[in-house]
């Protein structure tokens, strides 16, 4: 199911999940515990879809070792509700260091007067965004076109969560800031301390 050349109204779902903290083998560090969400079209992850997808072009040559991880609630909500973001909406990141930079899916969103649609599906690492020769040819994922009030009460489901989360980043973000400016002032003392001795 990738919709290339096909003309109906998907289905859309969306379900949440929390993780961390915790630090696993493959050095995936959370230090916090995160919200993440699963996108369902038509009851397939949007996770198995995109993997069986890219799947089709690693037949001979080897599929480069990274994996995709589930959005953060907070950034897919944002992403949906903020028309400034429409172009460019991860939807999956890095499942190694939960970067979306690293290796992200990205669609783009718009609206027609009934309907919501998600196209234009890449992971520029591989669509040769970024130079080279492309490995994969999107074109043929997508378009997934969902009514537009299925799709809106499935993301106003999101966003109790995803304030939830904004909370909890928040609060992990200033502690983190408060340790660092504690490490600050220890190393300045240190130094006064060097500096008094030395003469």
């Amino acid at each position: 199911m990738y919709n290339a050349g096909r003309s109906h109204i998907n289905t859309i779902r969306f379900e949440t999940f929390k993780m961390g903290p915790y630090e696993d083998p493959d050095d995936v560090i959370l230090s916090r515990e995160a919200i993440f969400v699963k996108t369902f079209i038509d009851n397939r992850t949007i996770l198995e879809i995109v993997n069986e997808y890219e799947a089709h072009f690693f037949t001979v040559k080897k599929k480069p070792n990274l994996r995709y991880g589930y959005q953060f609630v907070k950034e897919l909500y944002r992403y949906c509700v903020d028309v400034n973001f429409h172009s460019d909406i991860g939807l999956l990141i890095c499942g190694g260091c939960l970067e979306e930079g690293c290796w992200p899916m990205y669609c783009s969103m718009k609206e027609t007067e009934n309907t919501v649609v998600w196209s234009d599906f890449c992971n520029p690492h591989l669509s040769g965004e970024f130079g080279g020769k492309p490995d994969v040819d999107y074109s043929r994922l997508g378009p997934f076109e969902f009514e537009k009030d299925q799709f809106w009460s499935e993301v106003e489901k999101l966003r109790e969560s995803a304030e939830e989360d904004r909370i909890v980043a928040q609060k992990c973000h200033e502690k983190w800031l408060a340790e660092m400016a504690e490490v600050t002032e220890t190393q300045k003392a240190a130094a006064q301390s060097f500096s008094g001795n030395s003469c």
